[in-house]
């Protein structure tokens, strides 16, 4: 055979260096436990990271508004631009246009959220006072009901020879 054929052969397989497996998979754990600690350092709420950046920036005037749940107008954020350049300018307005989106997404979900029917009927339960009331056939009170706990009916129903009588 030529030795171009013999190099194109494949290698034997041979077991892998169990101390270097074992140096590569604890510096694999490793590097996963340093991003999940990243991870968890970089954790800001939404608008969090802009009104930080605002404050840094010397403008905390622009993030109040966002902290009150208040969009920056557009006369409040001329007047603080109106000194920068315009890079910086036009930074500080991508900023407080995410702040301004932020807020009006939640404006706009908390507006679409339906009561939960527990609510509605709660200021009921809580004004009748020490009166008593009744209870229907639910699940709950159906558990009072001598059965046996076999899932069948009564035994007085089940020896008789005809059904009760309900009417």
């Amino acid at each position: 055979e030529s030795p171009e054929v013999r190099m194109a052969l494949p290698l034997p397989a041979r077991a892998p260096d169990p101390t270097a497996l074992a140096a590569y998979w604890a510096e694999y754990e490793d590097l996963c436990r340093q991003i999940c600690a990243e991870d968890d350092d970089n954790h800001y709420e939404e608008g969090e990271l802009e009104t930080e950046w605002l404050q840094a920036a010397g403008l905390g005037s622009l993030a109040a508004p966002f902290q009150a749940g208040l969009e920056v107008t557009e006369a409040q954020l001329g007047e603080a631009v109106r000194p920068l350049p315009r890079e910086q300018a036009a930074a500080v307005r991508r900023r407080v246009r995410r702040l301004n989106r932020t807020v009006r997404r939640k404006r706009a979900a908390s507006r679409a959220r339906k009561p939960d029917i527990r609510d509605v009927f709660r200021d009921l339960e809580n004004s009748s006072g020490s009166e008593p009331r009744s209870r229907s056939a639910t699940p709950d009170s159906l558990d009072s009901l001598p059965s046996g706990g076999s899932g069948s009916p009564p035994t007085e129903w089940a020896d008789a020879a005809t059904p009760p009588d309900f009417v």
